[in-house]
């Protein structure tokens, strides 16, 4: 095992601090204790987890070395950020929280013998951590049932797969498209997954469950449209057209959040979009810019009780993590990297504790 002053060391040298919005140097501090599980192929050490004690948000941060890509913890003003999940030159991404607040699903590429990634539980306490998804393809992006016994994943559309006599917009892509994705549901007590519909575009999906768990909101980027496909895989509808990517339910299901591209037609340039839950009603509530523009807003992630909207924020420069309330007013920023570019993992990927 790491000895703690080491790690601790290598940190201080590797980016392991951050900045509030006041521009206080937040220092991001590395728990004594932790899981540890064997080294994979991919990342050449062993790989800790560690407990998030109170705090009510992850997201995802990049240490430059070979810290890599790990998941973090803070408060509600972007204060008491902790290190939760550590894999050395790999990537624990896309932390999402359970129902209860006492699991969160997230990414990682720290299965022994693999290096490919897999949808991984690990309990607040930092106790208990299990892979999910044990399987030869790489599997990303999980979100948990309203009910907490089911969590939908992204696979790669590698397998064969039979198109209906009269396929369904949303659903049935050409079989063996390298771009295609295919959305899985896994049964978290007994780890069995199925696939309940296939996406066109590898980009800005990120499936979200509706409040009623009957149904998987998702981005189609072949035919430029958000879907909403049946849990039980058993069909789908078109919700609305347009550029949009991560979309989000709001906890009582009313409202849904996503990034959209209103005046550019590239989709480089986004803002946080609020619509109603049947699609209409769609309105920017952070600023609107143009092609030329450097700057996108993405990954929006609802608080509790519906009333602000954390999001990510890229300027070309800086990857940060903002909160604003549901109507973009009392907008904040929470956290500060410069570390990559707009493509990393940097300050993105918040979620919030119920």
């Amino acid at each position: 095992m790491l000895a703690p002053a080491f790690v601790a060391a290598s940190m201080a040298g590797c980016g392991g601090s951050g900045s509030t919005a006041d521009g206080e140097v937040v220092p991001r501090a590395l728990p004594r204790v932790g899981i540890r599980t064997p080294a994979s192929p991919t990342c050449g050490r062993p790989s800790y987890a560690y407990p998030i004690g109170s705090s009510p948000i992850l997201f995802n941060d990049l240490d430059v070395g070979w810290l890599g890509e790990q998941i973090w913890s803070m408060d509600a003003t972007g204060r008491r950020v902790r290190l939760v999940t550590f894999t050395p030159r790999c990537r624990d991404i896309g932390p999402a929280w359970s129902p209860d607040g006492r699991w969160f699903a997230f990414e990682s590429e720290r299965a022994p013998g693999r290096g490919n990634s897999d949808i991984y539980l690990l309990d607040a306490h930092g106790r208990h951590l299990r892979d999910l998804t044990p399987d030869p393809d790489p599997d990303s992006d999980p979100a948990w049932s309203p009910n907490g016994e089911k969590i939908s994943f992204l696979r790669p559309n590698r397998r064969a797969c039979r198109p209906s006599s009269k396929p369904e917009p949303g659903v049935i892509v050409a079989c063996g498209d390298p771009n295609a994705e295919a959305v899985m549901v896994a049964d978290v007590s007994s780890g069995r997954a199925r696939t309940v519909g296939y996406t066109g575009s590898t980009i800005g999906e990120r499936p979200t469950w509706s409040s009623d768990g009957r149904w998987i909101l998702d981005w189609n980027g072949t035919e430029e449209a958000l879907y909403l496909l049946r849990a039980d895989g058993h069909g789908s509808r078109l919700l609305k057209r347009g550029r949009f990517a991560n979309p989000a339910f709001s906890p009582d299901g009313k409202r849904i959040a996503a990034a959209c591209s209103p005046r550019d037609p590239l989709g480089l340039s986004t803002s946080i979009c609020v619509m109603n839950g049947d699609g209409s009603g769609l309105r920017a509530i952070t600023p609107v810019r143009g092609t030329m523009s450097v700057v996108a807003d993405f990954d929006p992630a609802w608080s509790p009780n519906a009333r602000r909207i954390l999001f990510a924020r890229c300027d070309g420069q800086t990857r940060s993590i903002w909160s604003a309330n549901a109507d973009g007013t009392g907008a904040k920023r929470l956290t500060s990297s410069r570390i990559g570019g707009c493509a990393d993992e940097a300050d993105s990927r918040p979620s919030w504790r119920p």
